[in-house]
């Protein structure tokens, strides 16, 4: 069986973050009202932060260098996604979105899986201003990988 090397050299790649009346990077445009003026939706400021759990020392990690270990197939593999509201308003309605490679199949993760893309979509509700909330995705090395990712892509 052969070891799978270097399987995520960025672990960052096809990760989304949608918020409702706001863009991907935290920007919002004012809307004119009839009759002079505008309104402005809520600033929204956030970051997102996705770690791959490094198969020897358990830590997470930005991302696994030639150096580290390598997952190797059938062996599981677990990635934190971290979105960290910080604005002092709260966010409402967020959409977490990974995709992931194809060289691994899902396991579990606390949203719902798109089957046919491979992606996984989790909801929050509501995530207060200066608050934070981390999730942990799980996946497998599918078994007959023979060939290396250097992307999760």
């Amino acid at each position: 069986m052969k070891t799978v090397a270097t399987l995520f050299l960025v672990t960052l790649a096809f990760l989304a973050l949608s918020v409702v009346k706001a863009d991907a990077a935290g920007n919002s445009s004012c809307q004119p009202i009839y009759g002079g003026g505008e309104v402005c939706p809520p600033s929204i400021k956030f970051t997102l932060d996705k770690k791959v759990q490094n198969p020897t020392s358990g830590a997470f990690v930005d991302n696994l260098t030639v150096n580290d270990a390598k997952y190797a197939p059938s062996q599981t593999i677990t990635f934190q996604l971290t979105v960290t509201n910080t604005g002092s308003e709260d966010l409402l309605d967020v959409v977490v979105t990974d995709t992931l490679p194809q060289q691994i199949s899902f396991v579990s993760a606390p949203g719902v899986l798109v089957k046919d893309q491979n992606r996984v979509e989790i909801k929050i509700a509501k995530l207060e201003g200066g608050k934070s909330q981390t999730f942990t995705i799980t996946g497998k090395v599918k078994s007959d990988i023979t060939n290396t990712c250097a992307v999760n892509m």
